[in-house]
């Protein structure tokens, strides 16, 4: 029941009765094609109402649902059909629950040849060649790194790349003479029938951005808290190969964090606020495991209350975020980690995400499935003892512009903005500040300027549960409005 009452998502479709086969086709297709979902037929999608389906009804829909997944849908799909009672003001009321698995087997399609894929609680056709591309790679059919770039050639491989990366994997010598032929290119997968890899163009090209210029990061330290503001401190486009934009994004993290004296003499440049180890591991992580099939950068943002690394695409086949801090691992691109292995401080066992954990244990990781994007997210700290350790005395709440903090460390509230990071509420604590910051409507842009916290996290970890508490409500049903608004019941 409340799957029902929290509305249509991107996982979960209303359908009163069988209507159009065609329709439920398509459906059940965007449901295989992104992360599974489930149909619930009996439940009106226009007002969440629950209509009691009879036996006859339930059998004719369930041979119908099943008839389209083997005969309507190419390949076919696996269902998984269940009769759910619900007890309403006038009785129990029967509901036909049909279960999509995510595919194994992407891009699923119609009898037409059209390919459909979930957007929020709606869905839209594929028609974007690179979107295509990633539902191949999700299948593990093809990997979008040792594709060949068009329009390339041996001419755009820096050479004198190729030959360190060849000395040290061989373990020759500067006076040993090394013979770089196109069959050995071909060899090491940097050439594929004269056109360059992307791999091997984004590890050895002289310049990859000139045929991917998307593949790049983008790194921006704001003033304030709001990717929304137009002042900012520093703000560069970081290019090259990866293992290059790896060293200028962290130069760029460098240099605009702050250092620590933690112990240090006074001539030391001090220790990085932010465990150095971490962001080498996050970085890198981004760098290696993004979405090639993505055409997008990676984002790299300082804010006064955090840092934030977003890459494109989500995590890939069964992965969660849980599973991930315990060290579990899926190759997405098999190529990069390959020269990786051998050019980067890289492992590949997994251990990067766990290891930023161990020396960072504050750091925050959002899967957004809906946004195909991987966001990391690390609070700053606003004041340090002498040891560079985290104030603990009555002021560990920061406050700026006039925000209010309480003697004893809690945030108080106030006709001004509230400043608030992870370190400093709890979840509780975080329910209570949004609350008594929605008591007129406001949207997600305003109540993350106001608690600290990212958009994408409230999005996904807040907001949704709140309503289904009954303790906040939506000015639109549709959860996925572009115009969505909060208020406190």
């Amino acid at each position: 029941m409340n799957i029902i009452k929290s509305g249509e998502t991107s996982r979960v479709q209303f359908k009163r009765g069988f209507d159009n086969q065609n329709k439920i086709a398509a459906e059940m297709i965007a449901f295989a094609n992104s992360k599974g979902g489930v149909l619930l037929f009996g439940v009106d999608d226009k007002t969440g109402e629950v209509i009691d389906l009879d036996y006859k009804e339930i059998q004719k829909t369930g041979n119908k649902v099943s008839t389209i997944a083997h005969e309507l849908i190419k390949p076919q799909i696996h269902l998984f059909t269940e009769v759910v009672v619900i007890d309403s003001a006038t009785g129990k009321k029967k509901v036909l629950v049909v279960t999509v698995e995510e595919g194994i087997a992407k891009p699923y399609k119609d009898l037409n040849g059209i390919c459909w894929i979930k957007q929020g609680s709606d869905k839209r056709r594929l028609t974007d060649n690179f979107e295509l591309l990633r539902l191949f790679q999700q299948s593990g059919m093809l990997h979008v790194d040792e594709m060949k770039v068009p329009n390339t050639a041996k001419k755009d491989i820096d050479l004198q790349k190729v030959e360190a990366y060849i000395r040290k994997i061989w373990g020759k010598s500067q006076d040993d003479n090394i013979q770089l032929n196109d069959t050995l290119l071909e060899n090491l997968n940097i050439i594929n029938n004269g056109s360059v890899t992307l791999g091997g163009l984004l590890f050895f090209g002289k310049n990859p951005q000139k045929y991917r210029p998307a593949f790049c990061i983008k790194a921006i330290s704001f003033f304030g808290n709001s990717i929304g503001g137009n002042d900012y401190r520093d703000s560069c486009d970081i290019t090259g190969t990866i293992p290059e934009m790896f060293s200028e994004g962290m130069r760029f993290f460098t240099g605009n964090l702050r250092h620590v004296q933690a112990g240090q003499n006074f001539n030391s440049t001090g220790i990085l606020e932010i465990s150095k180890i971490a962001l080498e591991e996050l970085l890198q992580n981004a760098l290696i495991h993004r979405e090639y099939a993505k055409n997008a950068p990676i984002r790299l943002m300082i804010f006064d209350n955090r840092i934030e690394i977003v890459s494109p695409g989500c995590l890939p086949n069964s992965l969660t975020v849980e599973r991930i801090k315990l060290g579990n691992a899926a190759i997405r691109n098999n190529l990069i980690i390959s020269y990786c292995s051998k050019l980067m401080n890289y492992r590949g066992f997994g251990s990067g995400i766990v290891r930023a954990v161990e020396h960072q244990p504050n750091i925050e990781f959002i899967n957004d499935v809906e946004g195909e994007q991987f966001a990391i997210i690390i609070p700053r700290q606003n004041h340090f003892d002498v040891n560079g350790n985290v104030a603990t005395s009555d002021d560990n709440v920061a406050t700026s512009n006039n925000n209010v903090a309480t003697s004893n460390g809690n945030v108080a509230t106030s006709d001004d903005n509230v400043a608030t990071s992870k370190l400093r509420v709890s979840s509780k604590e975080l329910d209570e500040i949004i609350i008594a910051e929605s008591k007129d409507f406001s949207s997600l842009d305003e109540l993350a300027e106001k608690v600290g916290r990212s958009k994408v996290y409230l999005k996904n970890h807040v907001m949704g549960r709140l309503v289904k508490e009954g303790k906040l409500e939506r000015l639109y049903p549709t959860p996925n409005h572009p115009k969505q608004k909060y208020r406190a019941v």
